[in-house]
């Protein structure tokens, strides 16, 4: 017999809403909102500034909560989209060596 966890409507929401911003950041870095550890690996040497850090640790929040189940897999093939926006407003600076 499995043992079920469930979780609260007001829970849930608090979850989405405190994940928020860790979200809109991978939005403007990946192509369908799909990861894998790979992605993380090439946005870590392409990125430089004072603000990589914090993009990384964004991108390992939503790796774990998109794929906290030990039987889900993270897909293959996925493409990096960085919005020019994005770079501009942040002051990335973008390490084209890497690509």
């Amino acid at each position: 017999m499995k043992t079920q966890y469930k979780i609260h409507h007001s829970r849930k929401l608090f979850k989405q809403i405190k994940n928020l911003k860790y979200d809109v950041i991978c939005r403007n870095l990946l192509l369908d909102m799909k990861i894998n550890k790979q992605t993380i690996i090439t946005l870590r040497s392409m990125i430089r500034g004072s603000e990589k850090d914090n993009i990384i640790y964004s991108l390992i929040s939503y790796y774990d909560r998109s794929y906290l189940d030990n039987a889900t897999r993270s897909p293959m093939g996925i493409i990096v989209d960085i919005s020019q926006d994005f770079i501009n407003k942040f002051g990335l600076e973008i390490n084209e060596e890497s690509w």
